[in-house]
């Protein structure tokens, strides 16, 4: 825990009511997970060597100003990278940048100052680590299996059970109709008078019991697109969307959303095992779960 000291709040894993000034050929490692990494109540440089930080709030925050003439800064935080706040004093608050290296994950701003900011040199990469936008809908591989699963019962009179579902959504299943036409016999229950039973399906069956939600999924991208906002353009021109999971790998949605959206469209490394990765990391990094949480807290989980 932090201790209140006259006059100043200490709530940074290193602190100073004085000048700041960090140099050397060496790499400093500083990590607070309650309050800012490296806290000067004046002016605060960074001259050389390498400084990596990992805090809950802000990474550099110096008062009057915060300058970089070198070195290497790397950070990840909870809120700003650079934050300079003095107001009360004509040309304070100021933060600059005339060379090194930058890099900046950062939940909210990656430069924040209360003056100016000045870049003359250097290389500054900042990325938004937070969610800038999020859309939440009921449709994916599972709504995928649950609509081939009614399909199957209302038209061919059978029940299913979930994994012959997921082999037709595997094997027959497509994001558009296609020329090619594909059949496979399937076995079930006859829902009449629960006998076993078989029948035929084919890849146009399947597309069509799959409009519905394909269709939910597309809408739901598609709103998300209109409504980021317009700063990120650039970066969704640039980088196009990636589609993760078991269900994006059904055949023809990544054409479908390209031709719907007008971008890039792409799968991950290996779909099928994003979300059991994705789980692995939030369980071992309570920030990025208290983040994920949040962004996602009006709707149930």
């Amino acid at each position: 825990d932090f201790v209140q000291s006259d006059e100043s709040n200490v709530d940074a894993a290193v602190f100073a009511r004085c000048d700041l000034t960090l140099s050397g050929e060496g790499i400093l490692n500083v990590s607070c997970l309650t309050g800012h990494a490296i806290v000067s109540k004046d002016d605060l440089k960074l001259k050389s060597g390498t400084v990596n930080l990992e805090a809950a709030s802000k990474g550099l925050s110096g008062k009057d100003s915060v300058t970089v003439e070198g070195g290497t800064l790397n950070a990840d935080v909870g809120t700003d990278g650079l934050y300079a706040e003095n107001t009360e004093s004509s040309g304070a608050g100021a933060i600059t940048i005339t060379d090194g290296t930058l890099n900046l994950l950062c939940q909210k701003d990656g430069l924040d100052a209360a003056g100016e900011i000045h870049i003359e040199g250097g290389a500054l990469v900042i990325s938004a680590g937070s969610i800038v936008l999020n859309r939440h809908a009921k449709t994916g591989s599972s709504a995928f299996d649950d609509a081939i699963t009614e399909y199957v019962r209302r038209k061919h009179g059978l029940v299913i059970p979930k994994g012959v579902a997921m082999e037709l959504k595997r094997d027959l299943g497509s994001a558009v109709k296609t020329d090619m036409e594909n059949v496979q016999t399937l076995s079930g229950r006859d829902i009449r008078n629960g006998r076993p039973v078989t029948a035929e399906i084919n890849s146009g069956e399947i597309c069509d019991a799959l409009s519905g939600p394909v269709s939910a999924l597309v809408s739901t991208i598609c709103d998300a697109l209109f409504n980021i906002p317009s700063e990120f353009s650039n970066d969704i021109l640039r980088n196009g969307i990636c589609l993760t999971g078991g269900g994006s790998e059904m055949y023809m949605l990544a054409e479908r959303l390209k031709n719907e959206t007008g971008l890039d469209v792409y799968q991950s490394a290996e779909p099928r095992f994003d979300t059991v990765r994705g789980l692995m990391r939030i369980a071992s990094d309570d920030r990025l779960a208290r983040q994920i949480m949040s962004a996602y807290s009006a709707y149930e989980i």
